[in-house]
């Protein structure tokens, strides 16, 4: 099972009402959850709200049009977090840090072409080709123009499922040109975007919500003795670069079919726990200025620095050593 925050429901509450739709049974569900949830709901059941919004109520690209009703505080403690920040480079940093609290089982991969990088999520997922994947890719285009206060589109746009509708209305709700039928929901951002300032940034809220957003992560392991032995195994294995999820599932005790179902049932993927858990080390190696980058890289299991600080890259969207140089400020 995967898990969204349950601060997206705002977003709901939002579109409903701007929209003077007074479905009375809708609005209800949605209190009920906000009830029942305090920082994190099942997807599905999520994407049930959204799915039931379209049955009554359809509109070519209505999970565009939903996403736009997004603030960062819909983000929950993230998007707080991000509000923070001095700069989109620094609260997209953030944002990567703490992916699970956003969406467990989100799994997002950086490229870089020129002077674009390239944000892809969802790859080959069943559910991106609906509504859930329109209002994923909206909600984060609203996030990153409300931090930085400007309606600044994205170089282009990509959506799994075709097109619902005229093809304008997805170009004109989003601003820029839009891929159809693509194998992972993507948007392409000028790297340029990442040096503007947040005009909300506040160093010292910022270092709260960091201390607050690693307080929930820590919560969800320290209550789960399954999550407690597998980073421990994962911790323990990087070095000698024996950390497949067959080996940490042996290691476990469960065949890989349990192993996978363990983690399944907490909407988690073996790929996303072990980069979380790479990234959590490599953040505390580079606070270490006796450590060099090629040891950290060994002690992280990669089989080179290069490899590492392509992975850090991926995480964090920049560099090993541009990291531990901000650190120190």
């Amino acid at each position: 099972m995967s898990f969204v925050s349950p601060s997206f429901l705002n977003t709901l509450q939002v579109y409903l009402t701007s929209n003077e739709i007074e479905d009375a049974d809708l609005l209800t569900q949605i209190e009920h959850a906000q009830k029942n949830y305090q920082w994190r709901m099942p997807k599905s059941e999520f994407i049930g709200l959204l799915e039931q919004i379209q049955a009554r109520y359809d509109k070519p690209a209505l999970g565009f049009r939903i996403g736009r009703c997004l603030s960062p505080e819909h983000y929950g403690m993230v998007g707080y977090l991000a509000t923070s920040c001095s700069s989109l480079g620094q609260a997209l940093q953030r944002y990567q840090q703490h992916l699970s609290l956003v969406d467990s089982s989100l799994d997002t991969r950086y490229s870089d072409v020129g002077n674009q990088r390239l944000i892809r999520w969802w790859h080959n997922e069943a559910n991106s080709q609906g509504i859930w994947g329109e209002f994923g890719l909206m909600v984060f285009i609203n996030f990153y123009q409300a931090l930085i206060g400007k309606d600044i589109a994205p170089s282009y746009v990509e959506l799994t499922a075709p097109c619902h509708g005229d093809p304008k209305i997805y170009e004109m709700l989003c601003g820029c040109p839009v891929k159809f039928g693509c194998d992972a929901i993507g948007i392409a951002l000028p790297k340029s975007l990442y040096a503007l300032k947040i005009s909300s940034s506040d160093p010292f809220l910022r270092q709260l919500y960091d201390r607050q957003a690693l307080a929930l992560h820590q919560d969800f392991v320290a209550h789960d003795p399954f999550l407690q032995m597998t980073q421990f195994a994962i911790r323990h294995a990087l070095p000698e670069q024996r950390c497949s999820a067959a080996q940490i599932a042996k290691q476990l005790g469960y065949s890989l079919r349990t192993f996978y179902r363990h983690l399944d049932a907490r909407g988690l993927r073996y790929r996303a726990l072990i980069a979380d858990t790479r990234y959590a080390l490599a953040k505390s190696y580079l606070h270490d200025p006796s450590l060099s980058l090629a040891e950290i890289a060994l002690m992280l299991g990669y089989a080179d620095q290069s490899a590492f600080s392509r992975a850090f890259v991926a995480w964090s969207a920049q560099t090993p050593s541009a990291y531990r140089l901000q650190a120190r400020l």
